[in-house]
């Protein structure tokens, strides 16, 4: 089985989206190689890549970009160190890598949002989807936004979660703005939202105002997870959903950690 097969079966998630310019491409490597070992990740920093190599896979899956911007845009990096290094890396390895983005959050139920509740572990369902990448959920049991944050950061490690708005609020209906998907204004505005899970947002705007909300005494409030710990999870479920698809080939796939960008 090469690389394009296997992200080919991963592109089937969605196939409703006009994919004309899209960002899931490959962007290293020959896509015809056979494939022994993939390694899947949320960010393909410089050393993952290495321990990608290191570790002898073929393909990467990376969710997001390799040169820090949503296409891979390299013309204006050409002279800078840092895009060199990284550049020849992967080019002297042969390995392999494509994105896996824009599939991901086309698909009805995104699956980054799919994998991020699975993770989390509170039983939910899934009760509606009015922008990209963004999506709402309806837990089974009521719990407190504190106690919301320490499962954030006991269950999926995210290190750096921070929460606005009172630890005693009641959660009900959790709207997943996971990444930087924006409308988190738009839904924290809406009756019956009673908490945003954002990935990023502007601190001085949209946490003040939902700072606010809860002072005046509305049920509001956010957890700011960072882009990584909002997302990671999703790319978990995905190592999980071709390991056991592919459960009957020879291929050995493993999740490779990208870490939280913040050193303490």
């Amino acid at each position: 089985m090469n690389s394009k097969q296997i992200m080919d079966l991963l592109f089937e998630m969605d196939t409703t989206a006009n994919y004309s310019a899209t960002a899931d491409t490959f962007k290293s490597g020959d896509p015809e190689k056979e494939v022994k070992k993939v390694a899947v990740t949320m960010f393909p920093s410089y050393n993952v890549i290495k321990d990608a190599v290191s570790w002898g896979a073929d393909l990467i899956v990376t969710h997001e970009p390799i040169y820090y911007n949503h296409y891979d845009s390299t013309s204006h990096l050409l002279e800078n160190p840092v895009y060199l290094k990284k550049s020849k890396l992967i080019e002297e390895s042969g390995v392999v890598i494509c994105r896996l983005h824009d599939h991901m959050h086309h698909a009805k139920l995104d699956r980054i949002a799919l994998g991020e509740m699975e993770y989390l572990g509170l039983p939910y369902r899934h009760v509606a989807n009015h922008y990209y990448a963004v999506n709402r959920f309806e837990l089974e049991t009521e719990i407190t936004s504190g106690e919301l944050l320490d499962r954030i950061k006991e269950v999926l490690g995210v290190k750096f979660a921070r929460l606005v708005g009172s630890p005693d609020n009641k959660v009900k209906t959790i709207a997943a703005c996971f990444g930087t998907p924006g409308h988190i204004v738009d839904e924290i505005n809406e009756d019956s939202v009673d908490i945003v899970l954002a990935g990023e947002s502007d601190e001085w705007s949209t946490c003040e105002y939902i700072r606010d909300m809860s002072d005046m005494g509305f049920n509001k409030s956010m957890i700011v997870m960072g882009h990584c710990g909002s997302e990671r999870a999703g790319m978990m479920y995905i190592e999980k959903f071709l390991r056991e698809t592919l459960k009957d080939t020879d291929i050995e796939f493993k999740y490779l950690e990208c870490e939280e960008p913040y050193s303490k």
